[in-house]
């Protein structure tokens, strides 16, 4: 059994066949009570009535009369709210885009500091060097001893 929205239908005839439920305002009709042809006019006349109520109520909205109306409080009461959800939403994504740039900040100055770490760890180990130790004292007037250093041996005198 289907059971078929009315609405935007010109044409129902070649479903007379098959077993529908028809449903027009609070009433259900069969295809044995209610028969699907041109000529029924009560049938075609709730169509039109419900194509134009939700005609009427599309302009409603966009002319904006629900604002205006009587029951306009509970309106405005949800477009208020719905406001502030945006703005709740749009203040949310700002932050979250800060923080993006701000992570994107700091990895770049880790990247510095760590490019810096290596560059001056890589000096300090040339500095460490034996060889550019004997460069920089044979400058300054120092050579290498040419007699390797003797191990001194105390002894202790306890008894």
């Amino acid at each position: 059994m289907r059971l078929i929205n009315l609405q935007g239908f010109q044409n129902l005839v070649g479903l007379k066949n098959s077993l529908i439920k028809i449903k027009i305002g609070d009433s259900c009709f069969s295809r044995n009570e209610f028969r699907l042809n041109k000529n029924n006019s009560s049938f075609w006349e709730d169509v039109r009535r419900t194509d134009g109520i939700m005609k009427s109520n599309i302009y409603h909205i966009l002319r904006g009369k629900f604002l205006v109306s009587d029951d306009s409080f509970k309106n405005w009461r949800i477009i208020i709210f719905i406001s502030v959800l945006a703005i709740v939403m749009i203040a949310s994504s700002h932050s979250a885009d800060q923080k993006v740039h701000d992570i994107a900040r700091l990895n770049n100055e880790v990247k510095e500091w760590r490019s810096a770490f290596v560059d001056g760890r890589s000096k300090l180990m040339r500095l460490k060097m034996e060889s550019g130790i004997v460069q920089k004292m044979a400058e300054k007037g120092i050579a290498p001893s040419p007699n390797p250093p003797k191990k001194i041996k105390v002894k202790s005198q306890e008894n």
